[in-house]
């Protein structure tokens, strides 16, 4: 599930154009590999000889193989594995779990159901017995809420409930010194953006609206676009400025939701042992928005007028910076187990009645649809690429416990890296001997 690459550098340029040099030396790869049956449950009795990895197509030897087990407190056996390596290897039976919440653009109520489904996780959690956990809490735009790992339930409680008042609080202030007005699709933060002129499209919005989702926001701005600009090609204008805000706007938040995920990660750079990433989050995309397009195209009459930036369709380029979130979820020893309950809520649900908006209702609610698929890669990306799973639900308490109940066993396979070409991506596959159980670990890397 982890592979382990040592001594990553980022190298910097102080210009528009960020240079990322990587220098990724792997010597050592340790593979936390969970193995259950059809039933979803445990299987804890295979030996190395069950075990056959491969990297590259390649058979490589396994040089270390023990378990990590919190079902019990039984040390690991580091007698086989490179010293300068031991100290990423758990010696603990208590789990350790991150929670970090995402909410910059969750609408308010979204947010707040969203902090009483983790209230009431965590007391569930305090009610096992026999169990050993570790929590940290953690929100993308505060840092850590309970400075650290803490085994008290009743201290975490306290720390988000301190958090969910200032989320609460921020928002209220924000709503109450904006004086700019307009939608939150329209960023003040971007210098090179404009809004369009007041003979294309009138500012008519004078206060935050955090109650709608993104998407649906976006499309209240294409259908005003119609009502005010009439459907000649002002309002091709308009919606083209206001599609070209929505694409940039969704790349600044991915690119910021990245470097929050690089720095959460690298926190855990002297915490030994695996480590559970239970992300909370409306989603980010990685490569493409085209569902903001199609849903442009829906309200221009004929769908040609699309013009300037938005002929690339949404197109994103942020893959190349989320490798460095993944270079350090392997250098830590982090697996991400991400969910939406965001994008499940019943306004994608419902069915759209907007035939006074101009657009046909059929293409609309398609649009919504993909946008609940592409606004959440990255989210299945980072469970995917770490070893974890990505869970799109309507409740957290549930899929957390899955995630928990199913990760407290690992094999932890050790090998020593064959050489292979610089920047190269390493697959790994792993083979077992034993019919009818489902492997999941950390696929590959990339090596230097």
């Amino acid at each position: 599930m982890i592979a382990f690459l040592l001594g990553a550098l980022l190298g910097y340029q102080n210009n528009n154009d960020i240079i990322y040099n990587e220098e990724l030396q792997v010597n050592y790869v340790l593979l936390d590999v969970l193995v259950t049956d059809r039933k979803g449950n445990l299987v804890a009795d295979l030996k190395p000889s069950d075990f056959e990895v491969k990297e590259n197509r390649k058979k490589v030897d396994i040089t270390y193989f023990d378990t990590l087990d919190y079902r019990s407190d039984r040390k690991p056996n580091l007698a086989d594995i490179p010293e300068e390596y031991q100290n990423l290897v758990e010696t603990t039976e208590t789990q350790q779990i991150i929670f970090a919440m995402d909410l910059e653009a969750a609408p308010l109520l979204e947010a707040k159901r969203a902090f009483k489904q983790m209230r009431d996780f965590l007391g569930s959690l305090e009610q096992e017995e026999g169990k050993s956990y570790s929590v940290n809490f953690y929100g993308m735009d505060r840092g850590s809420i309970t400075k650290g790992f803490v085994s008290n339930f009743k201290v975490a409680i306290e720390a988000l409930n301190a958090y969910e008042q200032q989320t609460f609080d921020a928002e209220m202030e924000k709503r109450s010194t904006s004086s700019t007005g307009g939608s939150l699709l329209l960023p003040d933060h971007d210098p090179g953006w404009r809004p369009p002129s007041s003979s294309t499209r009138p500012n008519t919005f004078t206060e935050r609206d955090n109650t709608r989702s993104v998407f649906e926001k976006l499309e209240r701005e294409f259908r005003d676009c119609g009502f005010f600009s009439g459907r000649g090609g002002q309002s091709s204008r308009c919606i083209n400025d206001v599609l070209d805000a929505f694409i940039r706007e969704q790349e600044f938040r991915t690119e910021r939701v990245i470097g929050e995920l690089e720095i959460l990660t690298e926190k855990f750079e002297d915490e030994k042992g695996l480590k559970m990433m239970l992300l909370v989050s409306p989603g980010f995309a990685l490569s493409y928005v085209n569902s903001a397009f199609d849903l442009a195209r829906a309200y221009i009459n004929g769908g040609d007028s699309l013009i300037g930036g938005s002929s690339l369709a949404g197109k994103l380029d942020i893959r190349r910076d989320f490798r460095r979130v993944l270079h350090a979820c392997i250098r830590n020893r982090v697996v991400f187990h991400t969910f939406d309950i965001f994008n499940h809520s019943s306004e994608f649900n419902r069915a759209f009645d907007i035939s006074s908006g101009g657009a046909p209702a059929a293409a609309v609610r398609r649009a919504y649809r993909d946008y609940r698929f592409e606004i959440t890669e990255g989210l299945r990306v980072l469970a995917e690429e770490s070893g974890g799973s990505f869970f799109q639900t309507g409740t957290l308490q549930g899929p957390m416990k899955k995630v928990l109940g199913r990760n407290r066993f690992f094999y932890v396979l050790g090998y020593d890296s064959p050489d292979g070409k610089p920047g190269e991506y390493r697959k790994i596959k792993i083979k077992i001997k034993r019919r009818g159980v489902k492997l999941r670990y950390r696929t590959g890397y990339f090596g230097s």
